[in-house]
């Protein structure tokens, strides 16, 4: 009931917005559940049945492997955790709920041979890689329970580890702006998580 209230909010601040004439891939930056699916479905990103995010119930299995999450990437899991219509490639950018095990695993490894060696990079245990481009590169937040987190990046190459984002939301907001600027220039997005009736 609740989705179905947010896409009816979200689908009607679309609606008084076009009204008024307010450009809202321009104007709302994302800081919460109900503008991230209304900046979704206002740019064209997404049409309200792409959008489907974890059900409370899969996020508590989430935060039982990984520790608390951040009040910030629960919000976003909760509203775009299982797709997200046109926002990403999803064989490219693995960002899905889904795709969290493999992309915590493949770090793991990463991190293990890395500790055979001279160097270990500075990973906090609290560490919970959210984001990988193909795989390589992930991003990592800390799942302290916090209301947010700065979102830090694994270079595979080096080992280093170097702040990203300042926020989970900034974190988002990239692939929201990157999926935009696509579409403006009429770049289809491959491999997009689009519901098929």
């Amino acid at each position: 009931m609740r989705k179905l209230r947010d896409r009816f909010e979200s689908s009607f601040i679309c609606l008084i917005h076009n009204l008024l004439g307010i450009n809202l891939t321009s104007e709302i930056h994302v800081v919460d559940g109900t503008a991230l699916t209304g900046r979704l479905i206002a740019s064209g990103i997404a049409k309200p049945e792409d959008i489907e995010g974890c059900a409370p119930d899969e996020i508590a299995m989430l935060e039982n492997r990984f520790g608390p999450l951040p009040h910030s990437y629960k919000i976003i899991l909760a509203t775009i955790g299982h797709r997200a219509g046109h926002l990403v490639d999803d064989h490219a950018h693995w960002i899905y709920a889904d795709q969290l095990p493999r992309i915590n695993k493949q770090a793991l490894n990463v991190l293990d041979e890395y500790a055979e060696g001279e160097f270990d990079p500075d990973i906090p245990e609290s560490a919970m890689f959210i984001g990988a481009h193909y795989g390589a590169n992930p991003v990592f937040i800390l799942a302290d329970g916090g209301k947010d987190s700065p979102v830090w990046q694994l270079d595979y190459s080096t080992g280093r580890v170097s702040q990203v984002h300042t926020s989970v939301w900034d974190w988002i907001e990239t692939y929201i702006v990157a999926a935009e600027k696509a579409l403006a220039d009429g770049v289809k997005v491959r491999n997009a998580r689009v519901w098929i009736p």
